[in-house]
């Protein structure tokens, strides 16, 4: 069976210890947002921005333009390579089809 240790702390100590494990987690590199399915990943909209070679204002434009792909995660929005490359595909096949 597992121990358990009981430490008090105030309820405001417990909030920033909460949000330090989340700050963590969520600045971590995208090897942690890979999906262990697909073997996929999400980036979040810096690394999308790179990947994509344009601004990160550029990118918040196409998003809402709904030209690429996004999850929302809470309050954080992420962007899956996988849709985002098919994004970029069937774009360029409607252009050269046209």
């Amino acid at each position: 069976m597992d121990q358990f240790i009981i430490i008090p702390v105030s309820r405001d100590e417990f909030e920033e210890i909460i949000r330090t494990i989340l700050r963590d987690h969520l600045n971590t590199p995208t090897d942690n947002h890979l999906d262990p399915v697909s073997n996929d990943f999400y980036m979040n909209p810096s690394e999308a921005a790179k990947y994509l070679n344009i601004s990160k204002v550029t990118l918040w434009k196409w998003k809402k333009a709904n030209k690429i792909p996004y999850t929302k995660i809470g309050r954080s929005i992420r962007y899956r390579k996988s849709e985002i490359d098919k994004a970029l595909k069937d774009d360029r096949t409607r252009r050269i089809s046209k």
